[in-house]
């Protein structure tokens, strides 16, 4: 009988050191998967200078998204509607009732592109001093800087052209062009909102009904969810939005407005 306990106690032993090292194992793996940082947000600024900068490039431009389009496409709307406590610029506008409105910026494309380039100017310049900082005890010597956002189909890029000399005792790194380029689904949805006023400014005014159809366009386009607000005062708010990265794309419409 005292052998069988014997063996019993280093079955037991055996059971709880293997339960034990699942642990631990399933510990680390939670810690390194989860609980730090991923490894591609991870750039080392002395390493792999460009790579730092360019991720800045690309914090800057994703904090000044969602704001900007949840306005209309401009940081400071000057004729706007509020929604949400959020002011709403408008694509298109009359101050007459029941006559069709005129698209404000028929360049929407280029406004925001601008918008992006002026609000996030300063955020991208400050990314160099930080360059510059790491570099201490090395000699920098940076030129101007040449900073352009662009929007294209699924893609947003922020690209600065900046000539850049880092002297490490022997050793000299150079730059002439930083560039961010990530998905965003920016173009699609001023596609979208070209098709709602298209048909917004097209229709009949006084006949028919002057709208975008965000039933139908929601479901030729499954990628978007389109919603419309109309106002007690017949007007309106389109909203588009992606429904991968929920970025929400806000416009305001006064078109052929038939008060009560």
């Amino acid at each position: 009988m005292g052998k069988s306990l014997i063996k019993c106690g280093k079955g037991g032993q055996l059971t709880i050191f293997i339960i034990v090292a699942i642990l631990i194992v399933s510990a680390i793996a939670i810690i390194v998967y989860v609980g730090l940082p991923s490894p591609k947000d991870e750039v080392n600024w002395q390493t792999n200078p460009k790579g730092a900068v360019e991720k800045c490039i690309k914090d800057s431009l994703n904090s000044a998204v969602p704001l900007i389009l949840l306005q209309g496409g401009l940081k400071s709307p000057t004729k706007y509607l509020l929604f949400n406590s959020t002011k709403v610029e408008y694509a298109c506008y009359t101050a007459q009732n029941k006559e069709l409105c005129v698209i404000s910026s028929p360049l929407i494309k280029r406004q925001i592109e601008s918008e992006l380039e002026a609000d996030t100017k300063d955020k991208t310049e400050s990314c160099f001093y930080v360059l510059k900082n790491n570099f201490k005890n090395s000699e920098v010597k940076m030129g101007a800087t040449d900073y352009q956002v662009s929007i294209s189909p699924g893609i947003i890029t922020g690209t600065v052209k900046k000539e850049i000399t880092i002297t490490q005792n022997a050793d000299v790194l150079k730059f002439t062009q930083f560039e961010y380029s990530g998905p965003s689904p920016i173009f699609e949805m001023l596609l979208l909102s070209n098709d709602i006023l298209t048909r917004e400014t097209t229709c009949n005014c006084g006949v028919d009904v002057c709208s975008g159809d965000v039933v139908e366009l929601s479901r030729m386009n499954t990628n978007y969810e389109l919603e419309l607000f109309v106002t007690g005062r017949n007007e309106k708010i389109y909203t588009i939005r992606d429904t991968l990265t929920k970025l929400e794309f806000n416009f305001a419409v006064r078109n052929c407005v038939r008060l009560p």
